[in-house]
């Protein structure tokens, strides 16, 4: 009861996820403890979760700050989620725990954002031998393809860290030429956004148009690793990858363009680090790269996917307590 703890929280749309950390000076190594996992779905909402899990700590610790991140725009006081009608606010933190906590709610890759430069090593796979700096001194743009896309910029600013979430999940996709303008035709939207296709429920919509609607070859369950299965080599999968790997890449790019993003882009989520796992890695450089003005700029900027199990954790422990 001595030590003092913060509480972390992961809400997704899919999982929600707690631990505890001990409030700490940042840039500390820390050690996630009491971590606990559940379906988002175990749940009528944030409350819930979160009484359920300070249940399980009963009074064997004392909390003196919360950090929560969700999957969704983070604004003053309250974070609602894109893909779960949840809405997550500081009152109800400081209701369930006590009222005059520090609380801090973040955007999900604002937390991972915020995690970039306390990654402990070997947590990143780097694409190819292009690495960032030993001490990092601008900007690096983290990017999550899992159940939906987002992104956030960390920016140095002196001896500390500032970030920038965006909603970049909901750009219009880049496509280029007759055939993509056909594709993208066949998936019936007025309007396709990155994460249309850039996501859990994105590559099995692409698979099922590169079928055109072949429900013998279509990725049918609740997951896209099929897409990315390694033992499946036939055409259809060959050219599903290639596709994947080409608006990836462009959107990544873009990413970085638009932020001056030159010391790396880290990719993470489930879509992504299952794609990882077979994609041409040469083809994805030679795509990210491309042949516009800059291209000798993002020939430099290091590319890698995160292999740590919950980065989110990593920044929020992290992350200053600043009320919000």
């Amino acid at each position: 009861m001595t030590d003092h703890w913060r509480l972390l929280g992961d809400v997704g749309g899919t999982n929600i996820r707690f631990g505890l950390v001990r409030d700490q000076r940042s840039g500390e190594a820390c050690e996630i403890q009491e971590a606990r996992s559940w379906p988002s779905d175990t749940f009528p909402d944030f409350e819930a979760a979160l009484e359920q899990y300070l249940t399980t700590l009963g009074d064997r610790f004392h909390l003196s700050s919360t950090a929560v991140a969700a999957a969704g725009p983070a604004e003053p006081g309250a974070v609602a989620l894109t893909n779960r009608n949840w809405i997550i606010t500081k009152s109800a933190l400081q209701r369930i725990i006590r009222p005059d906590i520090p609380v801090r709610l973040l955007n999900d890759l604002e937390a991972v954002a915020y995690a970039l430069p306390f990654l402990p090593g070997g947590a990143i796979d780097w694409l190819d031998d292009v690495h960032p700096p030993a001490v990092l001194s601008g900007r690096q743009v983290a990017i999550n393809v899992g159940t939906g896309f987002g992104s956030a910029t960390i920016i140095r600013n002196r001896d500390d860290w500032i970030c920038c979430p965006a909603e970049s999940g909901h750009m219009q996709l880049a496509i280029r030429g007759n055939s993509e303008l056909a594709l993208l035709a066949s998936l019936n939207l007025e309007e396709a956004t990155v994460e249309d296709v850039l996501s859990g429920g994105g590559v099995r919509r692409l698979w099922y148009a590169m079928t055109s609607g072949d429900r013998n070859k279509y990725v049918a369950g609740a997951h896209c690793e099929a897409a990315f299965d390694l033992a499946n080599t036939d055409t259809t999968t060959n050219e599903v990858r290639g596709q994947f790997s080409a608006f990836l890449a462009r959107t990544a790019a873009n990413l970085v363009l638009a932020s001056a993003a030159w010391d790396g882009v880290l990719l993470c989520g489930s879509v992504a680090l299952a794609w990882a796992q077979q994609a041409d890695r040469d083809e994805f450089r030679r795509l990210f790269v491309g042949a516009s003005k800059m291209h000798e700029r993002l020939a430099k900027t290091p590319v890698g996917f995160i292999r740590h199990h919950c980065p989110a954790f990593v920044g929020l422990a992290n992350v200053r307590i600043t009320e919000r």
